[in-house]
């Protein structure tokens, strides 16, 4: 190939680069034109995008802020430097801080300050007061590490509450209520429950006040109607005494149970527990009610089933008043016929039942009888009968024992249940059945303290004719004197007594020395407060209820007297001799000291007093020198045995401390003849 051939191929092949060159140039300025359009479209709709986030991000911030401003509640976001960042108008009133404070940024301790120079917090003494504020405040912000809520009475009276949380990236949201209404109604309601409840108590208290102010008098109608029965009467003027008696113990019974529904209501009745004979119980209350029984052509029969145990520990006196009540109904409404007091077992507890022999109580009358003034229609009597109190009572009896009440069908009849749990006799003093039905009730002395004369004077006339012997006292004092001076089997007490009230007399007479203090005290009231209801059961051995009846004062007076010491042969309580010495302090004394010495010292003791006995008889004694003359024999006696001395002693301090001076003296005038007796008995014994 020629030089002009190879230079012709030379430049074909240029232009072929060229060529090839020029294309691709073209092709490669598309290309970028074409990335740039793409890129310039990928910024554009990223910032089409972008604007749509900032128009969202602004709408909702608007919308936030609208609400925040919308809101009832106040607002404050801190960040974790405890500096402002969001807030609304709510916030600076509920809080008191003027609003030109308010700025993002702003520290926490910054808004304190304002608000205490403000005299939100009180007022401040000095700026270091507030500084030292300012520092406590944020110093449990500082801690703050949860969910808390606290509140705050501004000193316009506002009452503010607040409610904090933290936010996950630091700092917290704290929201501010005005609760002040909320505050307000909360204390108008406790206002009006206390109102309601005041006159709850007001009401209970003006019944139970009433119903004991009746008591009394009706208790002296009552015992004055039992003597009058008594006494030899015109055949025409027994059926006014008898209708009478009937409808006193109606009305009896009547301010028994709205006294009862009271102290049910307030939570005051309390049990009393002791040791007791099912069949002596049962046997007493259909023996109360055999009369009412014999003037409807009706008999009762009681039923005691093998599997109940004969002496039991429980409320005798609880299930005697709902048995009572059981039983009195069926002799009022039931047809005549037998009426069954049964006790047997059920589920392990004891089921006392009595069943009459009908009408059957329809059942829509029998659903709402145990409820308050649910009161059965008579078909006989054409008309509600009752008050509607008695067996709601004895529901709530019944709760209070532990057991249930219920009404069931027994043949044509009813049979009126309720349920108790069951407990053995405890102690010594468990009940023997049989000799408590095989002998006479026992008859002991007995000191009733009572200054209603017209009660006083009855209840003593109705003990006597039942063969005690009994000694009356009109005021606490007078009592705790003669207890001091003898020993008595029961002392009823009172508790509503002048000067001295049953209570301390009976606290008093518990610190007697010897047998005197041990003697059996039975309250008697109509009303008593809770807080003294609790102090009467801790120092009496028993409470009655005012007026008393007469079957059950009988009974709390045997089950004491059954305690004491019987004479086989007539079957009366005899009281313990009171004892002269005590040998077993003498014996102590004697065992102490060398052989010989005790005597000598207690004659040498016996002669001191005979020379002090001048001084406590002396006419010319005023109350404090007859108080320190026996008081100092009191001493010496006690110190070597002397105790009959020793009680005369102690006696006549209580008459002096009683003011009563003629008793004093008159015990003191005896205090001789007490020596020499007690002179002879040492003879004897050393």
């Amino acid at each position: 190939m020629s030089a002009t051939d190879i230079g012709v191929l030379l430049g074909l092949l240029g232009i072929v680069i060229g060529a090839a060159l020029a294309v691709g140039g073209a092709i490669s300025s598309r290309a970028h034109a074409a990335r740039l359009r793409q890129e310039a479209e990928l910024l554009e709709a990223a910032h089409r995008d972008a604007e749509r986030e900032r128009q969202r991000a602004e709408s909702q911030a608007a919308q936030f802020r609208k609400a925040m401003e919308a809101m009832t509640d106040g607002l404050m976001m801190l960040d974790g430097d405890y500096r402002l960042v969001e807030w609304n108008a709510r916030f600076a009133t509920l809080i008191g801080v003027p609003q030109h404070v308010l700025a993002v940024g702003t520290p926490m301790a910054e808004i304190l300050r304002a608000q205490a120079q403000a005299g939100e917090f009180g007022r401040m003494a000095s700026p270091a007061a507030v500084d030292a504020m300012v520092e406590e405040r944020m110093a449990t912000l500082r801690s703050f590490t949860g969910p808390a809520f606290a509140e705050r009475v501004r000193p316009n009276g506002r009452v503010i509450e607040t409610r904090r949380t933290s936010m996950p990236g630091g700092g917290f949201i704290t929201l501010y209520s005005d609760i002040t209404q909320r505050r307000h109604a909360e204390a108008a309601e406790r206002a009006a429950v206390a109102a309601a409840a005041a006159a709850v108590r007001q009401r209970q208290e003006f019944v139970a006040m009433v119903t004991h102010e009746l008591r009394a008098p009706l208790g002296a109608i009552s015992q004055a109607l039992c003597l009058i029965d008594d006494t030899r009467l015109p055949e025409c003027s027994l059926g006014f005494v008898t209708t009478a008696r009937g409808q006193a113990a109606l009305l009896r019974d009547l301010t028994a149970d709205i006294l009862d529904m009271s102290r049910l209501e307030e939570g005051r009745v309390v049990l009393r527990e002791t040791d007791f004979s099912m069949p002596a119980l049962l046997a007493d209350i259909s023996g109360a009610l055999r009369d009412q029984a014999e003037a409807r052509a009706m008999s009762i029969v009681t039923v005691v089933e093998p599997e109940v145990p004969v002496a039991q520990f429980g409320d005798a006196g609880r299930i005697r008043q709902v048995l009572t009540n059981f039983l009195s109904n069926a002799l009022k409404y039931a047809s005549p016929g037998v009426v069954t007091l049964r006790a047997g077992m059920a589920g392990g507890m004891l089921r006392l039942t009595v069943a009459d022999p009908g009408p059957a109580i329809p059942p829509g009358q029998a659903s709402g009888l145990f409820q308050p003034f649910a009161r059965l229609r008579s078909a006989e009597l054409g008309a509600e009968t009752g008050t509607g109190l008695g067996l709601a009572i004895r529901a709530r009896l019944a709760s209070l024992l532990g057991g249930e009440i219920g009404l069931a069908r027994e043949g044509d009849g009813n049979a009126f249940w309720f349920t108790v749990p069951i407990a053995p006799p405890r102690g010594e003093a468990a009940i023997n059945a049989a000799k408590l039905s095989g002998r006479s009730p026992p008859r002991g002395t007995i000191l009733l303290v009572e200054d209603l004369a017209p009660t006083r004077d009855l209840t003593a006339i109705m003990l006597r004719r039942e063969g005690h012997r009994v000694e009356v006292a009109a005021d606490g004092r007078t009592a705790v004197a003669l207890a001091a001076r003898r020993i008595y089997d029961v002392i009823l007490m009172d508790i509503n007594l002048p000067d001295l009230d049953g209570i301390t007399a009976a606290r008093r007479i518990r610190a007697l020395p010897g047998p005197e203090g041990r003697a059996a005290i039975v309250a008697l009231t109509g009303m008593l407060a809770p807080d003294l209801a609790s102090e009467a059961a801790s120092v009496m051995d028993a409470i009655l209820s005012k007026p008393v009846c007469p079957e059950e004062l009988a009974a709390t007076l045997n089950r004491f007297m059954e305690c004491g010491h019987m004479d086989a042969g007539t079957g009366v309580t005899v009281a313990s001799e009171v004892a002269r010495l005590d040998s077993e302090r003498i014996a102590t004394l004697r065992d102490g000291l060398p052989p010989g010495m005790f005597a000598r010292l207690l004659k040498q003791c016996i002669v001191e007093i005979k020379e002090r006995l001048p001084g406590l008889v002396a006419p010319d004694a005023d109350a404090e020198a007859l108080r320190n003359a026996a008081h100092a024999l009191a001493g010496m006696a006690g110190s070597y045995g002397l105790a009959e001395f020793e009680r005369e002693m102690r006696s006549v301090i209580i008459a002096v401390e009683a003011g009563m001076m003629a008793e004093a003296a008159r015990i003191a005038a005896s205090a001789g003849a007490i020596l020499a007796l007690a002179e002879d008995a040492v003879l004897a014994e050393t």
